[in-house]
């Protein structure tokens, strides 16, 4: 009898044991890291990343975390700036950040010439959670969750105004301003151009047909990318300003939220592949390269040979590519 239970004791401390170690395994290898990966910052979800010089700014449910990428392989956060609800876009102009975010309130406003201490300037309520911010002289335009174009006059920047408020009857994710236009990724009605040449009475000039999904744009050489949620992405010409031509149309597969373009290679953060690398050398023919599999990005920013993500299970994270 006794020999009985001494042996159930002893198989009940295995079984503890070996369950101890596979629960430890599970916790450490949950989110493994790539191959390409140098360093990573625990945040929450993440959904942009702007970069400035040493430091990134990224948007997460708390605000911004201003972090320290001086060396890219021990990213170290210094300051989280909060919006009390999640934020979702960023614009550095010059020495001053503006913050997109949920909540009552949507815009704010920092000096961030030191950016170790950066200074609080002003905030703004608009028509709804702001995604996207550029700007023009002294206007801003955003793009709202709501569909809203808002224009914000940031003459005085102690001081916002609200300056007008344009229905785009939809979603509204990333925007671009380029030669008097906006060009405004709404995500039910498709990259919409927008005529602002007066920023308080803007006009919508057309929708580019097949472009459902618009959602993160990015410019370069007279070349518009767009990531179109879950229909892959888009290259167009804006050799017309006023009538982007679709040059390309490639599938993902899966949620494309984030792209941009580095010497001849497009990045695309798609949710459930992880970073997609495309040949563009043809524009009208790009060539899948590579998926990094391990990471479920909202964005993505190309730097020299560094790959920076605002990352949903990873949070922020660094990759040698």
């Amino acid at each position: 009898m006794k020999g009985n239970i001494r042996t159930d004791i002893r198989l009940r401390i295995i079984l503890s044991i070996a369950q101890a170690v596979l629960l430890s395994s599970c916790e450490d290898n949950t989110f493994p890291p790539s191959r390409y990966e140098i360093g990573h910052i625990n945040l929450g979800s993440a959904y942009e990343v702007a970069i400035s010089e040493n430091y990134a700014y990224v948007a997460y449910n708390k605000g911004i975390a201003v972090i320290n990428i001086s060396d890219p392989e021990k990213p170290n956060k210094i300051k989280t700036l909060s919006t009390n609800e999640a934020s979702f876009g960023i614009l550095i102009d010059g020495n001053t950040l503006f913050i997109g975010a949920g909540g009552n309130i949507n815009l704010y406003a920092y000096d961030i010439s030191n950016p170790v201490n950066p200074v609080f300037l002003s905030s703004l309520s608009v028509s709804g959670p702001v995604y996207g911010i550029k700007r023009n002289a002294s206007n801003l335009f955003l793009s709202t969750y709501n569909g809203y174009l808002d224009v914000v006059d940031i003459s005085n920047l102690l001081n916002l105004t609200l300056i007008e408020s344009y229905n785009c009857q939809g979603q509204g994710n990333d925007l671009l301003f380029n030669q008097g236009f906006v060009y405004y990724a709404n995500s039910q009605q498709g990259l919409q151009v927008i005529d602002v040449s007066d920023p308080k009475n803007p006009k919508l000039i057309t929708t580019v047909i097949g472009t459902s999904g618009a959602w993160d744009i990015f410019a370069q050489d007279n070349y518009l990318f767009l990531a179109k949620h879950m229909y892959g992405f888009d290259i167009l010409s804006l050799d017309d300003p006023a009538l982007p031509q679709q040059i390309s149309t490639m599938n993902t597969g899966g949620e494309a939220y984030g792209i941009c373009n580095l010497d001849g290679y497009l990045y695309v953060s798609d949710l459930q592949e992880g970073v997609e690398i495309w040949d563009n050398s043809d524009m009208k023919q790009p060539v899948h390269i590579e998926t990094i599999e391990d990471y479920s990005p909202h964005d993505i920013i190309a730097r020299d040979n560094l790959i920076f993500l605002a990352d949903q299970d990873r949070h922020f994270v660094i990759l040698r590519y």
